[in-house]
Protein backbone atom coordinates (compact mmCIF):
# COMPACT_ATOMS: atom_id res chain seq x y z
CA UNK A 1 0.00 0.00 0.00
CA UNK A 2 1.30 3.09 -0.98
CA UNK A 3 0.93 6.13 1.79
CA UNK A 4 1.70 9.80 0.87
CA UNK A 5 3.43 11.24 3.52
CA UNK A 6 1.69 13.89 5.66
CA UNK A 7 3.13 17.70 5.40
CA UNK A 8 4.25 18.39 9.14
CA UNK A 9 4.35 21.83 9.86
CA UNK A 10 6.91 23.92 12.45
CA UNK A 11 6.12 27.13 14.05
CA UNK A 12 3.01 27.37 12.02
CA UNK A 13 2.08 30.62 10.57
CA UNK A 14 -1.24 31.28 9.29
CA UNK A 15 -3.87 33.68 7.92
CA UNK A 16 -7.46 33.75 8.47
CA UNK A 17 -9.04 36.73 5.35
CA UNK A 18 -7.42 39.30 3.93
CA UNK A 19 -5.34 41.60 5.53
CA UNK A 20 -7.54 41.29 8.73
CA UNK A 21 -4.98 38.67 10.77
CA UNK A 22 -1.20 38.49 10.31
CA UNK A 23 1.49 36.34 12.85
CA UNK A 24 4.88 38.07 13.35
CA UNK A 25 7.48 36.64 15.11
CA UNK A 26 9.99 39.45 17.57
CA UNK A 27 12.91 38.97 19.97
CA UNK A 28 12.53 40.11 23.48
CA UNK A 29 15.20 43.05 22.87
CA UNK A 30 13.21 44.25 19.60
CA UNK A 31 9.87 44.33 21.57
CA UNK A 32 11.77 46.50 24.24
CA UNK A 33 12.43 49.04 21.44
CA UNK A 34 9.09 49.17 20.35
CA UNK A 35 7.28 52.60 21.22
CA UNK A 36 5.13 52.48 18.48
CA UNK A 37 2.34 50.30 17.14
CA UNK A 38 3.66 50.73 13.74
CA UNK A 39 7.45 49.73 15.20
CA UNK A 40 5.54 46.00 15.16
CA UNK A 41 3.04 45.87 13.12
CA UNK A 42 4.93 47.37 10.02
CA UNK A 43 1.69 46.89 8.30
CA UNK A 44 -1.00 48.26 10.09
CA UNK A 45 -3.49 50.00 7.84
CA UNK A 46 -2.95 53.02 10.09
CA UNK A 47 -0.15 54.17 7.94
CA UNK A 48 -3.10 54.34 5.30
CA UNK A 49 -5.08 57.67 6.84
CA UNK A 50 -7.42 55.17 8.79
CA UNK A 51 -8.03 57.22 12.19
CA UNK A 52 -7.68 54.63 15.31
CA UNK A 53 -10.71 54.23 17.48
CA UNK A 54 -8.89 51.90 20.28
CA UNK A 55 -5.92 49.24 20.32
CA UNK A 56 -6.03 46.35 22.99
CA UNK A 57 -3.09 44.79 23.73
CA UNK A 58 -3.09 41.03 25.36
CA UNK A 59 -0.71 39.24 26.61
CA UNK A 60 0.59 36.52 29.10
CA UNK A 61 2.81 37.59 31.73
CA UNK A 62 3.76 35.30 34.47
CA UNK A 63 1.40 32.96 33.76
CA UNK A 64 -1.64 35.07 33.90
CA UNK A 65 -3.53 37.27 31.04
CA UNK A 66 -3.65 41.00 30.65
CA UNK A 67 -4.61 43.48 28.38
CA UNK A 68 -3.82 47.39 27.62
CA UNK A 69 -5.73 49.72 25.61
CA UNK A 70 -4.73 52.71 23.77
CA UNK A 71 -6.28 54.68 20.92
CA UNK A 72 -3.35 55.49 18.49
CA UNK A 73 -0.32 54.81 17.31
CA UNK A 74 1.67 56.04 20.57
CA UNK A 75 1.97 52.90 22.85
CA UNK A 76 0.74 53.74 26.45
CA UNK A 77 3.19 53.29 29.04
CA UNK A 78 0.57 50.26 30.07
CA UNK A 79 1.07 49.10 26.78
CA UNK A 80 4.35 48.96 26.98
CA UNK A 81 4.91 47.42 30.45
CA UNK A 82 2.63 44.54 28.68
CA UNK A 83 4.69 43.98 25.66
CA UNK A 84 8.25 44.14 27.31
CA UNK A 85 7.12 41.81 30.27
CA UNK A 86 5.23 39.42 27.90
CA UNK A 87 5.87 34.98 28.46
CA UNK A 88 8.93 34.08 26.08
CA UNK A 89 6.96 31.49 23.53
CA UNK A 90 3.78 33.20 24.00
CA UNK A 91 1.83 35.43 21.62
CA UNK A 92 0.87 38.64 22.08
CA UNK A 93 -2.51 39.37 20.49
CA UNK A 94 -2.85 43.06 18.98
CA UNK A 95 -6.96 44.11 17.87
CA UNK A 96 -6.75 47.40 16.07
CA UNK A 97 -10.16 48.93 15.13
CA UNK A 98 -10.42 51.62 12.95
CA UNK A 99 -13.17 54.02 12.30
CA UNK A 100 -13.89 51.21 8.82
CA UNK A 101 -12.33 48.15 10.06
CA UNK A 102 -10.56 46.09 12.23
CA UNK A 103 -7.39 44.02 12.39
CA UNK A 104 -5.61 41.07 14.80
CA UNK A 105 -2.09 40.55 15.14
CA UNK A 106 -0.18 38.05 16.71
CA UNK A 107 3.20 38.25 18.47
CA UNK A 108 5.07 35.36 19.37
CA UNK A 109 7.83 36.63 21.73
CA UNK A 110 10.69 34.50 20.88
CA UNK A 111 13.79 33.59 23.36
CA UNK A 112 16.75 34.41 22.27
CA UNK A 113 18.01 30.24 21.47
CA UNK A 114 14.77 27.97 20.44
CA UNK A 115 14.09 24.73 21.69
CA UNK A 116 15.39 22.27 19.67
CA UNK A 117 14.14 18.88 18.70
CA UNK A 118 16.98 15.81 18.67
CA UNK A 119 19.04 17.37 15.40
CA UNK A 120 16.65 19.79 14.39
CA UNK A 121 13.53 20.20 12.51
CA UNK A 122 13.81 17.92 9.75
CA UNK A 123 15.11 14.53 11.81
CA UNK A 124 11.49 16.08 14.19
CA UNK A 125 9.68 15.96 10.60
CA UNK A 126 10.81 12.22 10.07
CA UNK A 127 10.51 11.23 13.42
CA UNK A 128 6.41 12.48 13.10
CA UNK A 129 5.76 11.10 9.85
CA UNK A 130 6.94 7.88 11.11
CA UNK A 131 4.98 7.36 13.97
CA UNK A 132 1.61 8.35 12.20
CA UNK A 133 2.49 6.71 9.09
CA UNK A 134 3.30 3.25 10.79
CA UNK A 135 -0.26 3.87 12.22
CA UNK A 136 -2.46 5.14 9.56
CA UNK A 137 -5.37 2.32 8.43
CA UNK A 138 -7.20 2.18 5.27
CA UNK A 139 -10.11 3.37 7.18
CA UNK A 140 -7.94 6.50 7.80
CA UNK A 141 -10.17 9.08 5.88
CA UNK A 142 -8.69 10.03 2.24
CA UNK A 143 -8.86 13.31 2.97
CA UNK A 144 -8.06 15.37 6.01
CA UNK A 145 -8.01 19.24 6.78
CA UNK A 146 -5.14 21.77 8.89
CA UNK A 147 -5.27 20.25 12.62
CA UNK A 148 -2.95 22.19 15.55
CA UNK A 149 -1.57 21.49 19.03
CA UNK A 150 0.30 23.47 20.94
CA UNK A 151 2.63 22.49 23.65
CA UNK A 152 5.59 23.86 26.27
CA UNK A 153 9.12 22.67 26.18
CA UNK A 154 9.82 23.39 29.84
CA UNK A 155 14.09 24.05 31.10
CA UNK A 156 14.49 20.61 31.05
CA UNK A 157 13.57 20.25 27.94
CA UNK A 158 10.46 18.11 28.70
CA UNK A 159 7.08 18.38 26.66
CA UNK A 160 4.57 19.40 28.68
CA UNK A 161 0.54 21.18 28.14
CA UNK A 162 0.28 19.60 24.80
CA UNK A 163 -3.20 20.22 23.71
CA UNK A 164 -5.16 19.94 20.45
CA UNK A 165 -6.06 23.52 19.37
CA UNK A 166 -7.76 22.47 16.38
CA UNK A 167 -9.10 19.32 14.86
CA UNK A 168 -8.11 17.56 11.40
CA UNK A 169 -12.03 16.35 11.50
CA UNK A 170 -10.45 13.13 12.24
CA UNK A 171 -10.52 11.63 16.11
CA UNK A 172 -8.01 8.80 14.82
CA UNK A 173 -5.57 11.03 13.20
CA UNK A 174 -6.17 14.00 16.35
CA UNK A 175 -5.17 11.37 18.62
CA UNK A 176 -2.12 10.05 16.92
CA UNK A 177 -0.25 13.50 16.85
CA UNK A 178 -0.95 13.93 20.23
CA UNK A 179 0.40 10.71 21.46
CA UNK A 180 3.69 11.60 19.32
CA UNK A 181 4.14 15.06 20.48
CA UNK A 182 3.58 13.64 24.57
CA UNK A 183 6.07 10.72 23.39
CA UNK A 184 8.58 13.12 22.26
CA UNK A 185 12.11 12.61 23.48
CA UNK A 186 13.90 15.61 25.22
CA UNK A 187 14.42 18.62 23.11
CA UNK A 188 17.54 21.33 24.02
CA UNK A 189 15.51 23.94 26.04
CA UNK A 190 15.17 27.43 25.21
CA UNK A 191 17.55 30.16 26.48
CA UNK A 192 17.09 34.12 27.05
CA UNK A 193 19.84 36.38 26.21
CA UNK A 194 21.91 35.74 29.72
CA UNK A 195 22.01 31.84 28.37
CA UNK A 196 19.40 31.16 30.72
CA UNK A 197 17.08 27.55 30.21
CA UNK A 198 13.38 29.12 29.76
CA UNK A 199 10.38 27.67 28.82
CA UNK A 200 9.07 27.62 25.01
CA UNK A 201 5.67 27.65 23.76
CA UNK A 202 5.65 25.58 20.34
CA UNK A 203 2.79 24.77 18.07
CA UNK A 204 2.31 21.94 15.86
CA UNK A 205 0.26 20.88 12.61
CA UNK A 206 -0.91 18.72 9.81
CA UNK A 207 -1.32 20.42 6.84
CA UNK A 208 -4.16 19.16 4.62
CA UNK A 209 -2.99 16.35 2.62
CA UNK A 210 -4.20 12.74 1.39
CA UNK A 211 -3.78 8.39 2.27
CA UNK A 212 -4.27 7.19 -0.88
CA UNK A 213 -4.23 3.50 -1.49
CA UNK A 214 -3.53 1.19 -4.31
Amino acid sequence: MEKRVITLLLALTFYTGFAQYASLSFKKEQLNKALLLTDITPENPGQWNMKYVSVDIVASCNGSEVTASGTSDLLTEEQLRVVSSADLGTDIVINVNYNYSRVSYYLTVMPDVEAEFPGGKTELTQYLNKIILDKITDETPVQFYLSLIKFTVNEEGEIGNAQLTQSSGDQYLDRLLLEAVNNMPKWTPAQNAKGQKVKQEYRLGTGRGSNKGC
